[in-house]
């Protein structure tokens, strides 16, 4: 079966920019696009299909698994280097080693000639620890040619669609960040995610806010992508590519943008510690799973009590009370530390590194936790694994 990639097309109105580019597979008809203000379109190209493969990859290889032989098939050129990447390294290591993947093929020309390009350097904004990370430690970067110009707040519409409270709430922090950090913002807009996958899958997501950036490889010549997880983490794992983002950055990569696995080399606690002392994060930290979030963090999902966890740990939650309810977190240990305990027993390196430090600083956590994790235990059935998650292969 064909999985047919048009060539992108770029129009121009009412204020707006938008490349997208009709992609065909099956029963699916998708017309997939990347819009920003008018000032940023000169950025765009229609010259180039790598916006629009990387979306689909994943998809493609899980489809694979039923509808043998697929082919996607570009009807603009591809970049050399991402076509060598993809098909000699990323497609093969990951067939092997992810089990819902299968091996599909890629038929496009291909072309090294570079883009005109402004040469700047970019990275996410989401609000969250990782992304935080990347903005303090690239702000203010010695190198020139590596120092953070541009942060883009990437509407995908997951929290209750593209113009909900509580996308207009995270772009409102998007756009403080930037401001506070003297960094450009660029919103872009793309229906990508919620085209071809519906949710923000774990497993998806690089190659979704990777491709993204590719829309913009005539701005961008170094493009920050942040890791979830150090080097020391790094596996092949079926629930969240991010552990693979070295694999991911490297095989993403064009002649015109290279992308780079920022925070890497620090574990999630370290980061924390690092923005802490970054008061940008103080008022604008967002890190929560909750899809209706007009209200901001919610202080109950696994991220939000995480998060509160960490900078409990480090003695910094105290200068994050406008973002978080503190008094509530630290009067029901049995249900926030009780969470953490729980994922720390289950082997989540996370919640290790929490437990491990809180104790190391010579405190002890409340008999309540301990029993709000038992709890917890056996209301998931004799795991700590959380069976309602849905799995990204459901999708196809």
């Amino acid at each position: 079966m064909v999985l047919s990639i048009a060539s992108p097309v770029l129009e121009r109105s009412d204020g707006k920019a938008r490349l997208s580019a009709r992609v065909r597979y099956d029963q699916n008809d998708w017309n997939l696009f990347y819009e920003v203000d008018d000032t940023y379109g000169g950025f765009l190209s229609a010259a180039r299909a790598d916006a629009f493969l990387l979306p689909v990859l994943p998809f493609a290889m899980m489809a694979s698994r039923t509808d043998r032989d697929i082919t996607i098939s570009c009807e603009a050129p591809l970049s050399r280097r991402l076509y060598h990447q993809l098909t000699q390294y990323y497609l093969p290591v990951l067939c092997k080693n992810i089990s819902y993947y299968r091996p599909v093929r890629i038929e496009a020309e291909t072309t090294d000639e570079a883009l005109p390009c402004a040469g700047r350097v970019g990275t996410g904004i989401s609000g969250g620890v990782d992304s935080s990370y990347t903005i303090a430690k690239y702000m203010d970067a010695p190198e020139g040619c590596y120092r953070l110009t541009h942060g883009i707040f990437f509407n995908v519409g997951i929290y209750g669609g593209y113009d909900s409270p509580s996308e207009v709430l995270l772009e409102a922090k998007a756009r403080k960040i930037a401001a506070d950090t003297g960094i450009e913002f660029l919103h872009v807009r793309s229906n990508t995610l919620k085209e071809v996958y519906g949710k923000a899958h774990a497993p998806v997501v690089p190659a979704i806010f990777m491709g993204g950036a590719l829309s913009l490889q005539k701005l961008f010549s170094v493009y920050y992508y942040s890791s979830g997880f150090s080097a020391a983490e790094s596996h092949f794992a079926d629930e969240d590519a991010a552990y693979y983002d070295w694999l991911n950055t490297q095989s993403f990569s064009t002649e015109n943008t290279v992308f780079y696995s920022s925070g890497i080399e620090a574990t999630r606690l370290e980061k924390v510690r690092f923005i802490a002392d970054y008061p940008f994060t103080w008022d604008n930290l967002s890190v929560c799973l909750t899809e209706d979030q007009h209200s901001g963090n919610c202080g109950r999902c696994a991220k939000c009590t995480r998060t509160m966890a960490e900078l409990e740990t480090i003695g910094a939650l105290d200068r994050y009370a406008r973002e978080f309810d503190v008094a509530a977190f630290r009067a029901d240990p049995a249900y926030h530390w009780g969470y953490v305990l729980l994922k720390a027993w289950g082997g989540d390196s996370f919640c290790g590194d929490i437990v491990r430090a809180y104790k190391e600083s010579g405190r002890r956590l409340p008999a309540r936790a301990y029993v709000g994790a038992i709890r917890k235990w056996i209301r998931r059935g004799g795991t700590t694994k959380n069976r309602a998650r849905e799995k990204v292969e459901n999708r196809n």
